[in-house]
């Protein structure tokens, strides 16, 4: 006699919206081992036990079973006993349990935490660049690309989720890191160091000692003499008597008594560092120095590398490929 062995199939559909089946052996009504969702990890053994207690298949195996149990024995006696014949073995109606080590359930898909690795991948490239940007000296605006594909990528690690929320809270994250880094690097190129002010200050030094040289008493007749020789040196034909009195007293206002200040140390080194520092100040509070600083910020190149920085980090976000 052969023995009876169902394989009922169970269909689950996990909370996260993934369908799985899968044939099984009960034990009892139940589910010998635990069962867990391929995609997210979690547990749908109960969902399973349900299905199996509902299923009209797994309550008809006792039934089935009983026609052979109750079956009558033929009884036969000591004078008409024969050889034994053997058998075939019957094979159990339920296969044997079997074990199965528990498996790890896969980390939840979390918006929260998608959230602060783009705020975090983000702020990261942002600094990375700015930094790359004060040790070589170079904008290298491309890098806009590599801050947005940063951000999006790690919305997705960290946080496990991907959709369209999380590809525009990625872009968006990329795109202000982006100016970011823009506005730190154009502000620090908008102001003048202090390696730069100290070889501005050696130059102007430079041509202050020459020009007190060449007009040593500051007469009239000595400005007007330089001014022709200035002239001379650059193709022009100026005659002494061609300078009124006005041109020679801006010319001492303007250019020799600063001159002379520098020289004699009445404008020391720190003091001609602030006057270009309030100048750079007010370059950079004027309507002019605004749009000079963006479109330094920005530029062409750069616009290209920041829609191309900010779709990357949008479409890592959404979970496209």
């Amino acid at each position: 006699m052969r023995g009876v062995s169902v394989m009922p199939e169970i269909k689950v559909e996990c909370d996260c919206g993934q369908r799985f089946k899968f044939d099984v052996s009960p034990v009892n009504g139940q589910m010998p081992y635990v069962v867990n969702c391929p995609v997210c990890g979690a547990d749908g053994t109960a969902k399973a036990n349900a299905i199996l207690a509902s299923m009209p298949q797994a309550a008809s195996i006792l039934a089935s079973a009983a026609p052979m149990l109750n079956r009558p024995v033929l009884r036969v006696s000591a004078a008409d006993q024969v050889a034994p014949v053997a058998t075939a073995p019957v094979a159990p109606a339920y296969a044997p349990a079997q074990s199965f080590p528990p498996q790890k359930a896969a980390r939840q898909p979390n918006f929260a935490l998608g959230v602060l690795g783009a705020v975090l991948g983000g702020l990261v490239g942002m600094f990375v660049w700015y930094f790359i940007f004060k040790t070589t000296g170079k904008t290298l605006g491309f890098l806009a690309i590599g801050v947005g594909i940063l951000t999006g990528y790690s919305a997705r690690l960290l946080g496990r989720y991907h959709g369209t929320n999380m590809g525009l809270i990625a872009a968006l994250c990329a795109f202000l890191c982006i100016i970011g880094a823009q506005y730190m690097r154009t502000k620090v190129q908008l102001i003048t160091s202090d390696d730069e002010i100290t070889e501005m200050y050696d130059e102007e030094m430079v041509d202050a000692k020459a020009l007190i040289a060449a007009i040593p008493n500051g007469t009239d007749d000595e400005i007007r003499l330089y001014l022709v020789k200035e002239a001379k040196e650059y193709g022009g034909n100026l005659k002494k008597e061609d300078i009124d009195a006005e041109e020679v007293e801006d010319f001492r206002t303007e250019d020799l008594v600063p001159a002379q200040d520098l020289v004699s140390g009445k404008k020391s080194k720190q003091i001609y560092a602030q006057e270009v520092r309030e100048s750079d100040a007010e370059l950079y509070d004027s309507p002019i120095g605004k749009i000079i600083f963006w479109v330094m910020a920005l530029g062409i190149f750069n616009i290209v590398s920041i829609c191309i920085g900010v779709g990357s980090a949008y479409k890592l976000g959404a979970g496209e490929e």
